[in-house]
């Protein structure tokens, strides 16, 4: 036995499309951040380039995160490897930050602290210098706000 079930829509097309009420909510809308000037960029590594764009997605991300002052502060982890094909090592991820469960923000390789925008370039230039210097193809590099509204770049 074969069912067929056939609908038909020939309602109003404006009871159809009516329009629909919403409530809007303004929020205040923040800056995209940049960690580095044009000119910085474009001189950068095509591995510097992508650690460039993932700390900005981080501090962007962290910033629409934390646009209400009761809200969980998080950090961002980004794993970076050299070889961007290698999709096991290259991921970020956005976590809660407990400080009392992080050894990793304890005792970092590396920390750079950066206010302002721009200006990071230095510090994403000594990740690289580092995985070079220890010959790592891959990084963990963690993203967070600081309590005076600054950035700091931890990697290890």
């Amino acid at each position: 036995m074969i069912l067929i079930l056939l609908i038909s829509c020939d309602k109003n097309d404006s009871q159809i499309n009516g329009t629909v009420a919403t409530n809007e909510k303004t929020v205040p809308s923040n800056p995209i951040y940049y960690s580095t000037s044009e000119k910085e960029y474009a001189q950068a590594s095509p591995f510097t380039r992508r650690l460039i764009n993932q700390v900005d997605a981080a501090v962007n991300s962290l910033n629409l995160l934390t646009r209400e002052p009761s809200v969980i502060k998080y950090e961002v982890i980004i794993s970076i490897d050299k070889n961007p094909e290698n999709k096991f090592s290259n991921f970020v991820s956005i976590v809660p930050f407990d400080n009392s469960l992080n050894s990793f923000v304890l005792k970092p390789d590396g920390k750079c602290h950066i206010c302002g925008m721009g200006g990071a370039y230095s510090c994403i230039k000594e990740v690289e210098t580092y995985m070079e210097t220890h010959n790592l193809d891959e990084i963990d590099v963690h993203v967070k706000r600081s309590s005076d509204g600054c950035i700091d770049i931890t990697f290890k």
